[in-house]
């Protein structure tokens, strides 16, 4: 077995980026870290995002002619057809409450992409929303194709993005503590 610094060391890696590709995958995966998640994670983080003029904004349910993506810090949260879209909508307003940051400026943007069928059934659970924010549909699932660097795994699906839509940290930062706190000390120091 392969000492974990000349791993890091054909990575390109410091030691330090190194610990916190492992802490992240190891909250990710449940510490069942391979090669393979480094490798994704440094791809990952090795470009930044870009969003195809093809998503469509509809917000409280409507579609918007209005479609730019805000500048800025994002959480980006991403659901394609692999994940129960209802299941996702259910939980956007947990996501939508990390806007509310007094320390930092940040947008969350959902980016969904149902089955053609399950859009009428996600449209009419945004309408049903109390609070109203955007929600970006890719009806042609051009995002992941566009950024080929974002694995095809939904655990890589929710992610912070610098200024520089350069992801800086992937994962839910709403599945546990251990991954809030982290999220807002990332989000705390791209802040500054």
């Amino acid at each position: 077995m392969m000492p974990i610094y000349r791993i890091a060391s054909r990575l390109g890696l410091t030691m330090k980026k190194w610990h916190l590709i492992i802490l992240t995958s190891c909250i990710l995966t449940g510490c069942n870290l391979s090669l393979h998640d480094a490798l994704q994670l440094k791809a990952m983080k090795s470009r930044p995002i870009s969003f195809p003029p093809s998503l469509q904004m509809t917000i409280g349910g409507d579609t918007c002619d209005f479609n730019r993506i805000p500048a800025g810090i994002k959480l980006i949260v991403y659901a394609d057809s692999s994940i129960c879209n209802s299941c996702l909508v259910s939980k956007l307003e947990k996501y939508h409450a990390f806007e509310h940051n007094k320390d930092c400026n940040l947008s969350v943007v959902f980016i969904l992409a149902p089955k053609g069928t399950e859009r009428k059934s996600v449209l009419h659970e945004l309408s049903l929303f109390e609070h109203i924010f955007p929600v970006y549909f890719d009806r042609a699932f051009d995002f992941l194709k566009e950024n080929t660097h974002i694995p095809k795994d939904p655990r890589y699906h929710i992610f912070l993005v610098d200024t520089s839509n350069v992801p800086v940290f992937v994962g839910d930062p709403a599945s546990n503590e251990t991954m809030m706190n982290m999220f807002y000390r990332k989000l705390q120091s791209i802040s500054k």
